[in-house]
């Protein structure tokens, strides 16, 4: 929820008229992602530009919130789909997940688009000819295509005779244009796909087009599951030229990587078909959503792709270097930590830091490395920055009080280790806690000893 009272000079706009540039600013937050009727935003935004400290509008006719849906509309921040509706496109990540949150999980799926025009439409529909569109001609796409696979022998797999529709999956995954319209039960996945470049627009044209994700309900009784009793049968079996026939969702038995992934799902059963909800991803927020989606979710091209021929495409020729990104660099860092190997685990981590000084865990993994080579007083500047970031991750206090240790800094080595173990205990982290106490238990005997001598 929005905090609608905020009483004091915080608000940006304390004491300040509402305006239609007040106005543009507070229907973004309040409304992005949501399809509203005008009344509904004009109410909402008087209550909340009020209730943070702001006088209303002094406008003697048209009020700011009208102004400024006109204005959205002309920048393409916004639609009118009909009389009295406002869509509000998004903008941020957190305008999408406060959209996405609408629906039941594991109830509704969702597909991205990355052209805001496109429908929801089977890509064996999008092979035959505007004029040419027909069901049956839908139906004779697909079952031509099953003839051919079956004809050049790609209809079995591991020795296993393949139903129709497992054929089509598998031509579908190599890039064959079917009747199943991939959908994906993670909303933010979906979100990736939507603020991708769309292939028939130029990059250099003067209007690119929004993305959009589509969201449907997928249960009964719009949708019927493919079990294995219907599994077997003919595609005409679910291919019918009905408005009242049913629609199916699928996901195949024995699923590949990419499927898995994606957490794709397939919808199919007629040509094309209307989604519950929509919303609309603005163009010039598409790469900043992806860039997000890779730090907070770790959704990226090669996430999604994991299987070798893409992994290859995406290595291709006509595909520009951009190199590692940070997170793939912390995750290589990591592998060679693991195997001992921590110089190569710097040199990782070195080149996540070059690309984003403010990348803290980096910094965590180079410290630790760095320990590991007797690069102390380094280690322990990479650990000062990671914990002034993370005060409660006690493996980081453990090995910076290890590194001071080493240095002959024993009494900070000591406060580092206390705070270690009571974080080690507060998450039941034994095996760490135990440990940590074995180094106090040296550091006391050390003590002792030097006590003694005195």
């Amino acid at each position: 929820m929005v905090p609608i009272l905020i009483m004091n000079d915080q608000y940006q706009y304390f004491k300040q008229y509402l305006t239609p540039s007040i106005a543009q600013e507070l229907i973004q937050e309040l409304f992005e992602g949501e399809t509203v009727r005008r009344q509904v935003i004009i109410r909402k935004v008087d209550e909340v530009h009020k209730g943070r400290g702001g006088y209303p509008s002094q406008a003697e006719s048209q009020h700011p919130v009208v102004h400024a849906l006109l204005k959205m509309k002309k920048a393409r921040l916004a639609e009118n789909p009909e009389r009295g509706l406002w869509s509000v496109f998004i903008k941020t990540l957190n305008g999408f997940t406060k959209w996405a949150k609408k629906f039941t999980p594991g109830k509704y799926v969702f597909r991205g688009i990355r052209n805001e025009t496109y429908p929801i439409q089977a890509s064996a529909y999008r092979r035959l000819k505007e004029e040419d569109r027909s069901f049956l001609k839908f139906l004779q796409v697909n079952k031509d295509l099953i003839d051919e696979t079956i004809l050049r022998g790609y209809d079995e797999r591991n020795g296993r005779q393949l139903s129709e529709l497992e054929m089509l999956a598998e031509l579908q995954h190599h890039g064959a244009a079917t009747c199943l319209i991939d959908f994906s039960y993670s909303a933010q996945i979906a979100l990736w796909f939507a603020c991708g470049q769309d292939s028939k627009t130029s990059q250099d044209s003067d209007n690119p087009p929004n993305g959009k994700v589509f969201a449907v309900y997928n249960q009964l009784p719009n949708f019927k599951e493919v079990k294995s009793d219907i599994l077997k049968n003919d595609i005409d079996y679910f291919l019918e030229d009905e408005e009242t026939s049913p629609l199916y969702y699928w996901q195949p038995r024995q699923q590949n990587n990419r499927i898995i992934a994606q957490q794709s799902i397939f919808l199919f059963g007629r040509p094309e078909f209307e989604a519950d909800d929509e919303c609309v991803i603005l163009v010039d927020r598409k790469e900043n959503i992806q860039t997000e989606l890779e730090q907070v979710s770790g959704i990226t091209e090669a996430m999604l792709f994991p299987d070798f021929e893409k992994f290859a495409s995406l290595r291709g020729v006509s595909e520009s270097y951009v190199g590692l990104s940070i997170y793939e660099c912390k995750e290589l860092a990591q592998e060679q930590f693991q195997e001992g190997n921590y110089s190569e685990a710097i040199a990782y981590c070195d080149r996540a830091i070059d690309q984003d000084p403010n990348y803290i865990e980096a910094y965590y993994e180079r410290g630790r490395a760095k320990h590991y080579t007797g690069q102390y007083s380094s280690a322990v500047s990479d650990l000062d920055k990671f914990i002034d970031q993370n005060l409660g991750y006690a493996e980081a206090y453990g090995y910076r009080a290890e590194a001071k240790l080493r240095l002959g800094d024993v009494g900070e080595a000591k406060a580092d280790f206390l705070v270690a173990l009571q974080l080690a205990e507060e998450s039941s982290d034994w095996a760490l806690a135990n440990e940590i106490g074995l180094f106090l238990d040296e550091i006391y005997e050390h003590t002792a000893r030097g006590e003694q001598n005195e």
